[in-house]
């Protein structure tokens, strides 16, 4: 069983999830790239096809073993796991997306969508000015104002902190701008052979999906999609309902 957590989270984001699949997978564990780490190893961060080509290596050898893969993904990494199962669906049995599905979301969640995410990018490239860069970014974050413009303006328990938040882990909404106008594969679409279930709080401002993803799931077989009352980090507020239904899941 593999997890996959997104922005600004480390390995610690699936804690209260995966200790209860101990005894019955081999558990997987990971973060975007550089997110662990003090400083990027390439200045401008990582593109999605890179990652995707990195999730490869580490699956691959597991796949050739012949145990079946069950991907559990939340956030970015719910979009680099979706964009894997598309290149490679014959290697994932089971797939459990949180929170970041597929489909343009509603029209008039999108000021509020592109508001966050550019802010985001453009704190990347300020992160990349050396000495102050880093300070502006982490004050172009603070003043943003969240609570009244947000996407998630419900949010608790968080795994990550804000005190541990270094503005270079913004760097995949910075190559979501540049990668946009030119990369065909920059909105997966989700083979149907592979085993599905979408789990969403419904504790937000806005959705990260459409109408549509969801009508798409409920006509597939093999799968399904859950809404809990949370936010968006739904594997450390709700972690017991999220056991269970992706205990359910993989059973069946």
């Amino acid at each position: 069983m593999v997890f996959f957590s997104g922005f600004p989270d480390v390995f610690n984001s699936f804690d209260e999830v995966s200790r209860d699949f101990v005894d019955t997978h081999h558990i997987i564990v990971c973060v975007m790239p550089d997110y662990e780490k003090k400083k990027l190893t390439k200045f401008l961060g990582h593109s999605f096809n890179a990652i995707v080509d990195d999730l490869l290596r580490v699956l691959k050898p597991v796949h050739l073993l012949g145990g079946g893969i069950t991907l559990v993904a939340h956030d970015w990494g719910s979009y680099i796991c979706q964009r894997f199962t598309q290149a490679h669906p014959d290697m994932v049995q089971k797939f459990v997306v949180l929170d970041v599905g597929y489909g343009a979301p509603k029209l008039g969640s999108m000021p509020i969508i592109l508001g966050y995410q550019i802010l985001l990018a453009f704190c990347f490239i300020l992160s990349r000015i050396p000495f102050l860069g880093s300070a502006l970014a982490m004050l172009c974050v603070a003043l943003y104002p969240w609570k009244w413009i947000g996407p998630t303006p419900h949010e608790y328990n968080m795994p990550t902190k804000p005190k541990d938040l270094k503005m270079f882990m913004t760097y995949p909404y910075f190559w979501m701008l540049i990668t946009i106008w030119w990369d065909k594969k920059a909105a997966p679409r989700f083979p149907k052979t592979v085993s599905t279930m979408f789990v969403y709080g419904t504790r937000k401002r806005v959705q990260f999906f459409s109408q549509r993803w969801l009508d798409k799931l409920d006509k597939l077989d093999e799968c399904e999609h859950h809404a809990l009352d949370c936010g968006h980090w739904i594997q450390t507020q709700k972690p017991k309902e999220l056991v269970a239904l992706i205990k359910n899941f993989v059973k069946s």
